[in-house]
């Protein structure tokens, strides 16, 4: 009777280690998937931002190119004696500004100075650019106003496959977590640190992949852009000189692209050689700028992440110190 009764109480107790094991598990798997789900999360926004703004800059530089050239035809009238109130071409130049880009809904001149070039608003964007006179004051300001969802339309694509490859990394380190859970059945710091480890995994993964994919895509996106910046320059030299190729027109082509292309952070040199062939170089700096500045808001999110793991550490520390006292 003993006996059976003390083979009832193994029973009893392996039954109730092995629910105790399973539930542990449970616990620990949702707590891996929260700390995964939240630091990629933080991850996908970075790297969102990262390209929206990337973006967002290259397509307002090509538009600012092609408006600049639209701008100096106003400032010569204005140096040749026309005044902005009566300015001969002005509803022409106008329509070829609105004409320059798909996103452009409209193009107007005020004479309210502004002291972003950049405002944006409720579904657009106010894109402002002075008109100067001989003396390089603005005589006026020209708006062109954006759509903003057409700006961000094109990066959609790209972050859907950041996101994707963001929520596979995810699933696989949740799904290698679970597996090592199922396996070992860890205790309360084994749960911890199993939770730890597969989270800064993830996390560190996913920041290699998408820097890798972050630098190359600026790298191949900037040099399309300088390039098709060089065409649009390219196109107006040849309307403007078709023959004349005299060391003066070469001079004044300089000077004019040279104030075109000023402020265009994606422009390291550019120059109008003796054939009057625009030569534009992309700037390195640029091009690595929006990895580097990844990188560090990546820092800030593995910052956060390990001090409160540290908090953790300490407190399950001392939290078995203080019972091992007290059963003691």
């Amino acid at each position: 009777m003993d006996t059976l009764y003390g083979e009832k109480i193994n029973i009893d107790e392996n039954d109730k280690y092995r629910r105790g094991g399973a539930l542990r598990v449970f616990f620990a798997f949702v707590i891996l998937a929260i700390a995964i789900s939240s630091v990629l999360s933080a991850s996908y926004n970075i790297k969102k931002d990262s390209i929206h703004k990337l973006f967002t800059d290259l397509t307002f530089s090509r538009i600012i190119v092609d408006v600049r050239q639209s701008i100096q035809k106003i400032e010569d009238g204005l140096q040749n004696g026309e005044d902005m109130a009566g300015f001969t071409d002005i509803d022409s130049i106008l329509d070829e500004i609105r004409n320059c880009s798909s996103y452009t809904l409209d193009v107007f001149i005020t004479n309210t100075k502004s002291d972003n070039y950049l405002i944006e608003n409720e579904g657009y964007f106010d894109l402002i650019l002075p008109i100067n006179d001989e003396s390089g004051s603005g005589v006026a300001y020209l708006t062109v106003r954006i759509d903003s969802d057409l700006v961000y339309y094109t990066t959609g694509y790209i972050t859907g496959q950041e996101f994707r490859q963001t929520l596979i990394i995810g699933l696989q380190f949740l799904g290698l977590g679970l597996i090592v859970l199922l396996l070992v059945r860890p205790r309360a710091p084994g749960i911890l640190f199993t939770v730890i480890f597969f989270t800064l995994a993830a996390l560190s993964i996913d920041l290699v992949m998408s820097y890798i994919n972050l630098t190359s895509l600026t790298e191949s996106a900037t040099v399309q852009s300088v390039n098709r910046i060089t065409q649009i320059l390219q196109r107006d030299i040849n309307i403007q000189n078709t023959i004349n190729e005299s060391s003066v027109v070469i001079y004044e082509q300089n000077n004019r692209i040279k104030d075109i292309v000023q402020d265009i952070p994606m422009i390291y040199t550019s120059s109008v050689n003796y054939y009057l062939r625009v030569i534009l170089t992309a700037s390195a700096a640029y091009i690595s700028k929006y990895s580097t500045d990844m990188l560090r808001n990546y820092t800030s999110v593995y910052s956060i992440f390990i001090s409160l793991s540290v908090v953790a550490i300490i407190t399950a520390v001392a939290y078995k110190k203080h019972n091992t006292e007290k059963t003691g």
